[in-house]
């Protein structure tokens, strides 16, 4: 077995050495026996490659012994990295990889059961992640303590070693590496040859029960990947699943080529590389051979889309990383979807999303995902850690864990008679390439026989049993343009579609020219009605769990029990399936399945209807839970939680809406996912208390009998929630307050939210950086319109948005509310 190969050790060859001299006058002397030389031992040694389908350079590489010593090192820009001398350290041995790609953090471990007695090999890629992961007591890999080290039996190495070279096996086989292969042991360089060709065609998901891997050069027909695909391999079990599909390999020679014309291009000036006359782009030759003429991306060509990074002089000099695969679109022609991370002079990093096709003579060219419209879905996770007291409420706290989608569509699109499809939001007159004119400024410019997007239903995997779905519903979620919103720039979830308007629409054909009638459902002929919702998120929630007692970020008391979450069951909305995902539905949504976008006009006709695979891997609620408590992720440091949700202090800076410059400290674990933006959500919500939602528990505040339309629309729902102990829910009435406005009250909500961008490696947020929200203090309570309602709150939010390396958006918020009730 190669898994953990031991290297012998050079053995040293030892000889007497005479001298023999010479004396004066001719006497002669004994020859005088000198005694052997010490052996020479080779000194031992450490070294190998941290490389995920690209180099991990520039990343801390930490060697911990099973006494708790350590050592570090910097990776070469090549990943590679070297321990010259590990003399006195005691195995196992746990190395350790921190560093970033783009957005992205990474942090990957390798065990190496035994001391090297000279030069020794330990690569650091997700395989050796994924062995880590599964002999380590922890939920997920992190840095061991010198007992933990100790612990680790050589053989269960061993073990987790030969069940995973099971499932890689015959794919590493079909890819040319020999059957001797140690994903530990075995020597490469990452520039997609040999084992790195091999880490371009894995996806390795690590999670609490165990890992999962996938080849993500199968092409999947309508999202179905073959259970050959991908297989999952269990911790603290000894079963092996069928090994990954070999038939469908690929190869990336050429991704070198096209990180070299991308930082070819970046090292000609930012005044140089586009010049704009009379609103007509032009590239400097550097640039010009990036990405093909046909090039189209969520309606946009190529100059548009990468306008803002062309024009950006930061990005003078940027430096380009080999792509990494996301997943293979088609193999006639060859074309992939990537991340294409890079470094700008400052040595921030960023990740575009792209899609490229192999040419006929070898190089890849940039072409887009060949979409009309600005429309995409990203896989997300949120840990909320909600600090509202359930003194006063039953089903305030909203303390959870969640994975889900961000669903997000620009309407600012239009449709002319012929069915042509034209995005309004761009001009090269902006260094970003786009416009910020809103919906409504673009719809009264449009010819007569123009249409402007008017609404989109969004589909995907989904099961309904009796009134309760799980993944998507399989009608569909409606999504309109948000109230709150002036631009009206993207759309938020308003409701799930009705059983009559999903007949009405099945039986429709697309209206590519707007020649067919729109569906219709009894006496509504509009499914997009007006157009607007009083949401304000396009964030769709797919599974959840509260979370318990902890303890509490202001006080420090442990185990607070009174900021536990409420039951998941009060996520009501059509932004929550109300069953998590299992079986076939759960299988599908981890296939990276397309989501179907229909999209119709103001007048309510099906225009057009795309598909979009999600990005990222959806990551199950356990995984985005053990990311917060691993400590894997960025912490508020706790005078600036204070400082902003400590409503019960009365400092101004909880009493005041904060319009200006914020104070904010954090702390980022060595190997966590680091910031890339500190957000600021806040609301004045109105509503009126009751004692539950239908019967004669029904009785709002004032004590007059009100039945809930959930009770019509979901009764086993409201019969559970009815059900719960507690007599006091914050439910009646419920919506966003208004300011006031003269003598009466505005319309505009009072919600915002807002943020600012930062470095990873940042720590802090001056006083002096720009915020251009409103994060609104309990003194917006007192003036706030409540219409029918009887009692308002102030809800206040920050969170971290980080990027896991599944690419998956995470965020980690913090909230707290201050409370109005009634004039007596």
């Amino acid at each position: 077995m190669n898994q953990f190969r031991r290297i012998s050790a050079l053995t040293a060859i030892s000889s007497a050495i005479y001298l023999v001299g010479c004396g004066g006058g001719g006497g002669g002397q004994e020859p005088v026996s000198q005694p052997p030389p010490a052996p020479v031992v080779a000194t031992p040694s450490l070294s190998g490659v941290a490389a995920v389908g690209a180099a991990v350079g520039l990343a801390t590489i930490t060697l911990t012994d099973a006494n708790g010593l350590t050592r570090k090192t910097t990776s070469a820009a090549d990943g590679s990295y070297r321990f010259d001398d590990l003399s006195g350290l005691q195995a196992p041995f746990q190395v350790q990889a921190s560093g970033t790609l783009g957005e992205a953090s990474i942090t990957l471990n390798a065990l190496v059961p035994t001391a090297p007695t000279g030069a020794g090999v330990a690569n650091i890629t997700p395989l050796t992640q994924a062995i880590t992961a599964l002999v380590v007591p922890t939920e997920l890999p992190t840095a061991l303590s010198a007992t933990q080290l100790k612990a680790l039996s050589p053989a269960a190495l061993a073990e987790a070693g030969t069940r995973l070279q099971a499932v890689i096996g015959p794919l590493a086989g079909a890819l040319g590496l020999p059957a001797s292969f140690d994903p530990l042991t075995t020597r490469f360089v990452a520039d997609g040859t040999g084992a790195d060709r091999l880490l371009d065609h894995l996806d390795v998901s690590v999670t609490p029960s165990g890992v999962s891997l996938a080849n993500k050069m199968v092409v999947a027909t309508d999202g179905q990947a073959t259970a050959a695909a991908g297989a999952t391999l269990l911790k603290g079990s000894s079963s092996v699943p069928a090994p990954l599909a070999a038939t469908e390999v690929s190869d990336t020679q050429g991704f070198d080529e096209l990180a070299q014309r991308l930082q070819g291009c970046f090292a000609v000036p930012a005044s140089q590389r586009l010049t704009v006359s009379q609103g007509v782009g032009t590239l400097h030759a550097a640039c010009a051979g990036i990405a093909s003429a046909d090039y189209l991306h969520n309606g946009t060509g190529f100059i548009h889309r990468w306008a803002a990074a062309l024009n950006a002089s930061g990005q003078d000099g940027a430096t380009y990383s080999r792509p990494i695969v996301r997943l293979r679109v088609s193999s006639a022609p060859e074309r992939m979807a990537v991340n294409l991370n890079f470094k700008d002079s400052g040595g921030i990093g960023y990740t575009r999303p792209e899609v490229i096709e192999r040419q006929a003579d070898g190089r890849w060219l940039l072409v887009g995902n060949r979409r009309a419209f600005n429309g995409y879905a990203e896989a997300q996770a949120t840990h909320m850690n909600d600090l509202t007291p359930n003194t006063a409420y039953n089903n305030l706290n909203g303390s959870r864990v969640d994975t889900g989608f961000r669903l997000a569509f620009d309407p600012r699109a239009s449709f002319n008679s012929q069915g042509g499809v034209t995005y309004h939001a761009l001009d090269l007159a902006s260094s970003s390439g786009f416009s910020d004119q809103s919906w409504a400024a673009i719809r009264a410019t449009l010819a007569a026989d123009q249409r402007m997007v008017g609404c989109v239903i969004v589909r995907g995997p989904g099961e309904k049993v009796g009134a309760k779905w799980s993944g998507f519903h399989p009608n569909g979620l409606l999504l309109k343009r948000p109230t709150g919103s002036t631009a009206q720039d993207y759309l938020a979830i308003d409701s799930v579609v009705s059983d009559a308007w999903r007949t009405a629409i099945d039986a429709t054909a697309v209206a590519a020219n707007g020649s067919v009638a729109a569906p219709t459902a009894g006496t509504q002929t509009n499914v997009c009605g007006a157009g607007t919702t009083a949401s304000s998120s396009s964030s769709y929630v797919v599974d959840a769990q509260a979370l318990g007692a902890r303890k509490h970020a202001l006080t420090g008391q442990a185990d607070d029990g009174s900021i536990a979450g409420r039951d998941v069951a009060w996520n009501t909305g059509a932004r929550f399936a109300r069953m998590a995902p299992t079986g076939a539905v759960k299988q599908a949504l981890e296939a990276n399945p397309p989501l179907t976008f229909e999209i119709f006009d103001t007048d309510g006709r099906l225009r057009a209807v795309m598909q979009s695979r999600f990005l990222g891997r959806l990551p199950d609620v356990d995984l985005a839970r053990a990311y917060v408590d691993s400590q894997q992720v960025p912490a508020f440091d706790t005078d600036s939680l204070r400082r902003y949700l400590d409503f019960a202090s009365g400092a101004s800076t909880v009493m005041q809406t904060v319009t200006g410059g914020l104070d904010i400290g954090w702390t980022t674990p060595l190997g966590a996912f680091g910031a890339d933006r500190i957000g600021l959500y806040a609301e004045v919500y109105r509503a009126t208390p009751g004692v539950g939602i239908r019967g004669p528990l029904s009785r709002a505040w004032d004590g007059t009998a009100t039945t809930s339309g959930l009770w019509a629309s979901d009764p086993e729902l409201a019969a559970s929630l009815d059900a719960m102990a507690g007599t006091n829910f914050y439910w009646w009435n419920g919506s966003f307050a208004t300011a006031p406005s003269g003598t009466g009250c505005g319309t505009a909500p009072l919600v915002s939210t807002s943020g600012v961008n930062v470095a990873r490696s940042a720590s802090r947020v001056e006083p002096t950086a720009a915020y251009s929200g409103s994060f609104y203090g309990s003194t917006a309570l007192g003036s706030a319109c409540l219409g029918t309602a009887s009692h308002a709150l102030v809800y206040r939010e920050m969170f971290f948005r980080t990027y896991t390396d599944q690419n998956v958006r995470l965020y980690v918020a913090t909230a707290n509310r201050a409370l109005r009730a009634p004039a007596p």
